[in-house]
């Protein structure tokens, strides 16, 4: 991230991390989505949005101010801040 941040802004850069992710996992969605139902659907949303959207943009911003080594450490560690 700190390589990308030199060339672009924070957003693009958060963006083109969910882009890829997303054209990465899309063929296995598609097929996996047909099976959940509508109802869960929202929840599905909203775990994605704030799983994989919200931290890539915030991840994003902080290694503006942060060093690697620091950004990384606390990366590692939020397995353990859910669990406290």
């Amino acid at each position: 991230v700190k390589r990308r941040l030199e060339a672009f802004s924070p957003l693009q850069v958060a963006a083109m991390r969910t882009t890829v992710g997303f054209l990465v996992l899309s063929i296995y969605a598609f097929w996996v989505i047909q099976k959940v139902p509508r109802q869960k659907l929202v929840f599905l949303f909203l775990s994605g949005m704030m799983g994989v959207f919200i931290p890539a943009f915030l991840f994003s911003f902080a290694q503006t101010k942060l060093s690697s080594s620091l950004a990384g450490i606390l990366n590692a560690l939020t397995p353990l801040f859910t669990l406290l």
